[in-house]
């Protein structure tokens, strides 16, 4: 095939695939994305997460401590007094998981677009006409817009999971903070029935119940978060339906709160984060309140979970809990194989999920 100016070898291909993935496409064109969501939990545990260098032995460690449990001995005269050695000080672990997702921009897809691509090496770049290159940009861009979607999109999910189904994923949300007991299995390696390893967990909530259930859970966690405090709730539809008649209030009840002002403090905070939060979100004494659609997909993905997603509600400091992009999202083109015309390319990345304080966050679960 000869080289003009409506094909493109594969030297250009590659350079261009490379170029787009190197950059945040700001406008896609008028391709309208059917099936998909946004969700704020995770933006904003990426807006508040830390730098704690480079993992070690695949994972990071957190050193805690409890009380010595030693009281005052009160003596007088010649009484012995008494001396007690006591180690209160432990660690807690978190494994890296690592996560791949590889996808191909197979070349005959380019060439039933109308365009040629001449596959011999060491032709210069730039002999293809621009409106050619456009062409093939868009393809790249629209392939990586679905590809960016699915893996954030899988990666809210693992951060809120358990990953017991994907034994190399880190430990996600659900078993750092489990919505059924608090008093067995581990966190961080230890194990939950030692009180300093217990998360605040209220089951079997009722619409009665759940305003004394959401205000106990706050003032608990909030005790023992070491002068922090709860700065985010997230929840299921039918939770986040009833806390909404609490504030809004019924035909027959009248609302507590001043809805319209708490959802725009929502907004605000959200920009304060430089995160886009849900429309359906609000806050209450700089607390904020959201329905995260990422619920209803979990609902969908796990229908079977013994406190279901729509039913469940997080309260979290992020203070002592968060997520580590140890690499957030790397691209890595991979060259033509000698026996396929096609690209391929790996999107790359490793994350862990901490809490070095239980106590200080909670989960509830209406009936």
């Amino acid at each position: 095939m000869s080289v003009d100016n409506t094909s493109l070898t594969q030297e250009e291909i590659d350079f261009l695939a490379q170029a787009t993935l190197s950059r945040r496409i700001a406008n896609r064109g008028d391709v309208t994305a059917l099936d998909r969501v946004e969700s704020g939990t995770l933006k904003y545990a990426l807006g508040r997460a830390k730098n704690f260098g480079p993992p070690v032995q695949g994972g990071f460690r957190f050193y805690v401590k409890g009380n010595r449990n030693q009281k005052i001995q009160w003596w007088q005269g010649a009484d012995l007094l008494t001396f007690d050695n006591q180690q209160t000080l432990s660690d807690m672990r978190f494994d890296v998981g690592k996560g791949h997702l590889g996808y191909e921009l197979i070349y005959d897809t380019i060439e039933r677009n109308g365009i040629r691509v001449d596959y011999n090496k060491g032709i210069r770049e730039g002999q293809s006409d621009k409106s050619v290159l456009e062409r093939v940009v868009n393809i790249i861009e629209q392939t990586m817009d679905d590809v960016e979607y699915a893996w954030m999109n899988d990666l809210r999910k693992r951060f809120m999971t358990d990953n017991y189904d994907e034994a190399r994923c880190f430990t996600g949300r659900a078993g750092l903070i489990d919505a059924t007991t608090n008093t067995t299995g581990t966190i961080g390696g230890r194990s939950r029935s030692n009180r300093m390893f217990q998360h605040q967990l209220i089951t079997g909530v009722t619409v009665d119940t759940l305003p004394t259930a959401f205000f106990k859970m706050i003032r608990a966690a909030n005790r023992r978060a070491g002068g922090t405090k709860v700065d985010y709730v997230s929840c299921g539809d039918t939770v986040y339906n009833t806390l909404v008649d609490l504030f809004v209030g019924t035909s027959t009840v009248s609302g507590k709160f001043d809805y319209r002002a708490a959802r725009e403090f929502a907004q605000k905070k959200g920009e304060k984060f430089n995160i886009s939060m849900p429309q359906d979100c609000f806050a209450y004494e700089d607390t904020l309140i959201v329905n995260d659609p990422v619920y209803e997909l979990l609902d969908i993905d796990y229908p079977t979970a013994p406190t279901p997603w729509a039913k469940r509600l997080d309260m979290w400091n992020f203070s002592h809990f968060g997520i580590i992009p140890v690499i957030s999202e790397m691209n890595v083109p991979h060259p033509m194989p000698y026996n396929q015309r096609l690209t391929r390319t790996s999107v790359h990345g490793e994350w862990t999920v901490w809490c070095d304080l239980p106590s200080s966050q909670g989960v509830m679960g209406l009936s």
